[in-house]
């Protein structure tokens, strides 16, 4: 799919009196924005009539992703997914997001913790509105769901078979698109945490090897409120209406690794620097302090490692 690169133009007509009238689509959207906010004014209606002021308050949320379509880059078919993946989401939840302002301008490696089936569209929510649209790698399973699959596709996201050599290629498309300017998401647990409380679990070396090859930024993201909604197990949790918290940290330095050869000692060390990151990002979510990282393989948590300060000396040692 190809991205306009450049503001798309208004594209209505101009007006007897000069002015450059807004297009179909917008106009459409502020009317329908302006007559959600009659709904939902509690003045102007009165307080019996709280299903048309709800029904007015999903209006506008649904008119306020409709101006996506306007968003430089997105096209068509990501404008139309943007509408209604947005608008679904305003719907049934909130969101919060902070340091958007850490992402880089052009090609980098975003790595998140992975809490839920739906994190591809959350982030996609978030990433879409930060900037240029992202390419997320995601299992090969998830392109064959009915929803969620067809919003990966429009992305172009990159499918992943582990454990296959399909997985070298797909890493070879995610150099590819870093290297073309593309952001590239990667969720270092490599599945849904199986941290019993969500934390990330002992990370999978992808993000690494992917800014190491590639040179470029490696940003690491934590979000929380993802797993309300469409939870690994269990029911969502809908009200109230949960909120999608997302902190973007600011680009790691690895000037210290680079140009090295990508041993798998080096690739385990960087992971584990790049889910310390994200677990101290998520920490300051969910104000709570980072536990031992949890070892999917023996399905119990590391033993916690001691300050230099607290270990016993050694004989002999300097």
């Amino acid at each position: 799919m190809a991205d306009d690169v450049g503001q798309p133009a208004l594209g209505g007509r101009t007006a007897l009196d000069g002015h450059q009238q807004a297009p179909p689509r917008l106009r459409g959207a502020v009317l329908a924005a302006v007559a959600a906010g009659v709904l939902e004014h509690p003045t102007i209606l009165p307080a019996r009539a709280s299903g048309a002021r709800a029904a007015g308050g999903a209006v506008l949320r649904l008119a306020s992703a409709a101006v996506s379509l306007l968003q430089p880059g997105l096209g068509v078919p990501l404008g139309a997914a943007a509408v209604v993946v947005r608008g679904v989401l305003r719907t049934v939840s909130r969101h919060e997001w902070r340091g958007l302002e850490n992402l880089p301008d052009g090609g980098c490696v975003i790595a998140a913790n992975h809490v839920s089936w739906l994190d591809p569209v959350t982030l996609a929510d978030v990433l879409v509105a930060a900037g240029p649209v992202p390419r997320i790698l995601a299992k090969e399973s998830l392109f064959r769901a009915p929803v969620l699959g067809g919003v990966l596709r429009v992305m172009r996201g990159v499918p992943v078979s582990r454990g296959t050599g399909d997985a070298a290629v797909a890493l070879q498309h995610a150099v590819d698109a870093v290297r073309s300017g593309d952001r590239v998401v990667i969720f270092p647990d490599g599945t849904l945490t199986k941290d019993p409380d969500g934390w990330p679990m002992v990370g999978k070396t992808g993000a690494a090897r992917l800014a190491l090859t590639t040179g470029a930024p490696l940003v690491p993201l934590a979000q929380w409120g993802p797993q309300q909604l469409l939870p690994r197990k269990g029911r969502p949790r809908l009200f109230p209406r949960p909120t999608m918290r997302v902190l973007v940290g600011e680009p790691m330095d690895l000037a210290a690794y680079q140009g090295r050869p990508l041993t798998q000692a080096l690739l385990r060390e960087v992971t584990e620097l790049v889910v310390d990151a994200i677990a101290e990002l998520l920490s300051q979510l969910r104000e709570e302090p980072v536990p031992p990282r949890w070892d999917p393989r023996t399905g119990s948590r590391r033993p916690a490692v001691a300050p230099p300060a607290a270990r016993p000396e050694v004989e002999g040692a300097p």
